[in-house]
């Protein structure tokens, strides 16, 4: 019984669509989404404390990195299938 509230918090935390994009969910466990009630806390809190905030970032806080494969653009090789 002490092993379940660490796998709950776990999967309600990885399935609310903050870890993993709700598109990238594979399809089978979508409907997680849609009742996962961290979802909903967390899209609350969300939009309570970061609505109509802006937000800038220096030049030195970019990070800056190669393409691997300098035959195709960055959008073909960083977006999940």
């Amino acid at each position: 019984a002490l092993h379940m509230p660490p796998l709950i918090n776990t999967l309600g935390n990885v399935l609310a669509g903050f870890l993993i994009r709700r598109d990238a969910i594979g399809w089978y466990y979508r409907w997680i989404y849609y009742i996962n009630p961290f979802q909903y806390y967390n899209s609350g809190v969300l939009v309570n404390e970061l609505s109509n905030q802006s937000f800038h970032c220096d030049s030195s806080e970019y990070i800056s990195f190669t393409n691997p494969d300098s035959n195709k653009p960055c959008s073909a090789w960083d977006n999940p299938p």
